[in-house]
C-alpha cells in the first residue's frame, strides 16, 4: 500500500560568497574568495548539504596587468566576478541532491562603490554600459552581468551583491586573512625575482680586476635567464 505521506519541501538554502582583496599599487594583489552554505527559513534540523569551499589567488606587477586589476577597485571588481565563477562552478561539480534547493546567491564585497556600481548595471545591461567610459571596467562588469544571468538560467531566483554586514563574520574575516596572506606573498615573490634579475655583474665588486671581466659576462647571461623564470611566474600562482 501506498503511503499517503508528501514529500516534504526541498531544504532551502544560500550560497554566501565572501570576497576580500589585498592591493598594493605596482606591487600585487590577493584575493579571497570564501563560499559558505546557510539554510533560510524555515530553519530545518539537517545541516547544509554543500560543502564550504575557498579560493585565493596572488598577482605579482606582471599578472596587475594582464589582468587589468591595477587599481583597488578594479580588483574588487574582479574578486566578484571570480565569485560568481566558483558559485556557478559549484551547480557542474556538486550532484545536488532533490532534497536541497538554492534559491539564492549573495556576494558580499569590501566596497560600496563598487556595490553600487554592479546594481546599477545586472538590470540595465547592455544599454547601460554605454554609459561607462573606461573599457576595462566596461568589460569586467559585462562579465559579471553574463555569469549573473547563467546562474538565473540554472534556476536562481535571488542574485545578490551587497556590502560585508558583518553577520557571518567568520567568513568573513577568513577572507580577509587568505587575502592578506597572498597579497604578502606576492609581493615577496616580485622583490626575490627583482633582486635574481638584479645578480649580474654590477652588482658584484672584486678587488682582483682580472677575474671580474669574465664573471660579469656570465652574469649578465644568468640575469637574463633570471628575467625569463620571472615572467613566467609573473601571472598568476
Amino acid at each position: 500500500m501506498a503511503s499517503d505521506i508528501p514529500n516534504p519541501p526541498p531544504q532551502q538554502l544560500a550560497l554566501l560568497l565572501h570576497t576580500s582583496t589585498n592591493h598594493i599599487t605596482n606591487e600585487g594583489c590577493g584575493i579571497a574568495i570564501v563560499q559558505r552554505t546557510s539554510c533560510t527559513p524555515p530553519a530545518t534540523t539537517h545541516p547544509p548539504s554543500l560543502p564550504d569551499q575557498e579560493r585565493r589567488y596572488g598577482f605579482r606587477r606582471r599578472g596587475l596587468a594582464i589582468e587589468k586589476i591595477q587599481t583597488v577597485d578594479r580588483a574588487r571588481m574582479y574578486a566578484i566576478s571570480m565569485a560568481l565563477s566558483l558559485a556557478h562552478e559549484t551547480f557542474k561539480k556538486h550532484d545536488i541532491p532533490d532534497s536541497v534547493e538554492v534559491h539564492k546567491i549573495t556576494v558580499f564585497s569590501e566596497s560600496p562603490e563598487v556595490v553600487r556600481l554592479f546594481g546599477t548595471h545586472i538590470e540595465g545591461a547592455p544599454a547601460s554600459l554605454k554609459d561607462v567610459g573606461n573599457r576595462d571596467d566596461r568589460r569586467t562588469i559585462k562579465g559579471v552581468v553574463a555569469k549573473a544571468r547563467k546562474l538565473a538560467r540554472c534556476g536562481i531566483v535571488d542574485i545578490a551583491i551587497v556590502v560585508n554586514d558583518g553577520k557571518d563574520e567568520e567568513g568573513e574575516q577568513k577572507a580577509k586573512v587568505m587575502a592578506r596572506q597572498k597579497g604578502r606573498v606576492a609581493c615577496r615573490a616580485r622583490r626575490r625575482g627583482e633582486r635574481r634579475g638584479e645578480c649580474g655583474g654590477l652588482g658584484m665588486k672584486k678587488d682582483k680586476a682580472g677575474k671580474d671581466e669574465g664573471r660579469f659576462k656570465r652574469d649578465l647571461r644568468g640575469k637574463g635567464d633570471c628575467e625569463a623564470v620571472e615572467h613566467a611566474q609573473d601571472i598568476i600562482y
